[in-house]
């Protein structure tokens, strides 16, 4: 335990692992903001449109319960060795539990709601963002937190099988050395970094959906 404490402590005090989270923080944030926006467009749309649900939603299924991992070849033959196919493999780990929780969001949607708003002569893109987006917003909100907790895995995952960089390809060398103690301080920065990451989003949703439905009552 102490030497991973301060192997920790000396990757922490390394220029070059600084260097390497950067990098994958950039992959990761492109990544996961590309997942959400992705992810809510098309769950709102498979929750409110029947047509969107039988277009969409067996794919969605396949995503959720196929291991994200089997992808890494197929992004591998498609985007080459480099950070394309890194952020598509965040997006693919990310984006089934978005649109998942966002579909069961919008169905939760009281539908005297829709109905009063048409009464008034809402348009159907006044619906979808004005009352499915804001009423479905506690569940969008937990796929949103579900979603970056995976795509911080797809972001290891990927650094370490397709791009070769950042973290998750210091984590690879040092399992390549049997560098027991190095590859447990890669993995203690990882889970503390998370741990801290969901918490700050934690945080930070739990206000917006206070304000969302302050605004509602």
């Amino acid at each position: 335990f102490t030497e991973v404490m301060v192997e920790t402590a000396q990757r922490l005090d390394d220029a070059k692992f600084w260097e390497d989270f950067l990098i994958s923080m950039r992959s990761l944030s492109i990544g996961y903001a590309s997942a959400v926006v992705i992810g809510v467009v098309i769950g709102g749309l498979i929750g409110a449109y029947r047509a969107f649900e039988y277009m969409f939603e067996f794919y969605v299924e396949v995503l959720l319960a196929t291991p994200k991992l089997i992808f890494a070849p197929i992004m591998l033959s498609l985007f080459g060795a480099g950070r394309e196919s890194q952020i598509a493999l965040i997006i693919l780990f990310a984006i089934p539990i978005i649109i998942v929780n966002t579909t069961t969001g919008v169905r939760t949607v009281k539908q005297t709601w829709i109905e009063m708003a048409k009464s008034f002569g809402a348009s159907e893109w006044q619906i979808f963002t004005k009352i499915l987006l804001p009423g479905s917003a506690p569940l969008l909100l937990l796929g949103l937190s579900l979603g970056l907790t995976r795509a911080v895995k797809g972001m290891v995952a990927g650094e370490m099988f397709i791009a070769v960089i950042g973290i998750g390809a210091q984590l690879r060398r040092y399992g390549n050395r049997f560098d027991v103690a190095g590859t447990w301080s890669i993995l203690v920065i990882i889970v503390v970094f998370s741990v801290i990451l969901l918490m700050i989003f934690n945080r930070l949703t739990a206000r917006l959906s206070y304000a969302v439905n302050g605004a509602e009552k």
